[in-house]
């Protein structure tokens, strides 16, 4: 298998003070983002930090690129991933297991919010599209044998570790034309992504501060 220094991975971004810094990815706790700035996180030294530029905005700042975040999250999340899973495997695994009893007390919370969904609003309410919404990911929770979940696992890191290549390669490309080769290899075509969004969707950026 191989490894990785995940400590070496740095992004470049902005203090409060507005002064360029580099912060490791390891060191991120929170991350958001904010329109009409960029994409902002909280580090372990509780200092927040704005990127302005992420990948494929060159030499123009676009701090309405919903592809520029889905970048970052994506990156962030499998530097995360791999650290941990590289670190303690076993532990990993503990750590996202969910017994069957427990499983089932999830569900009851989420039948509960069902519940009092109906209760606030009428039993009118469940041709609402909030409560279809509701019950349709609601369905979709099954609970996973521990085999079952460590091969998902498993898969997942073998998929991650195989992109480690192009993405050490990405942050060293040292032309433009070098660069967009292995981020179109990485990303695939940030263009046809982009307009296969709806202008005024930004659900998937809304991430909780709290």
């Amino acid at each position: 298998m191989l490894t990785y220094d995940f400590n070496k991975y740095q992004v470049k971004c902005f203090n409060q003070n507005n002064q360029f810094c580099e912060i490791k990815y390891l060191d991120i706790l929170k991350y958001w983002y904010e329109r009409g700035q960029g994409i902002k996180f909280l580090a372990r030294d509780h200092q927040e930090y704005l990127i302005k530029n992420y990948w494929f905005d060159y030499d123009k700042p676009d701090p309405d690129d919903k592809f520029k975040f889905e970048c970052f999250e994506r990156d962030l999340h499998r530097i995360l991933f791999l650290n941990e899973w590289t670190a303690d495997k076993d532990a990993f695994i503990q750590k996202h297991y969910i017994s069957e009893e427990k499983f089932q007390e999830i569900k009851q919370q989420k039948q509960d919010v069902l519940d009092e969904f109906l209760k606030a609003n009428g039993a009118g309410a469940k041709d609402s599209l909030e409560y279809r919404s509701l019950l349709s990911s609601f369905s979709l929770l099954q609970h996973k044998s521990l085999p079952v979940l460590t091969n998902e696992l498993n898969e997942m890191a073998q998929e991650y570790l195989a992109e480690m290549p192009l993405f050490d390669k990405l942050t060293q490309a040292q032309s433009l034309v070098s660069f967009e080769t292995i981020a179109l290899d990485l990303y695939g075509d940030p263009i046809m992504y982009e307009e296969s969004i709806p202008v005024d969707q930004d659900t998937f950026i809304n991430i909780d501060k709290d």
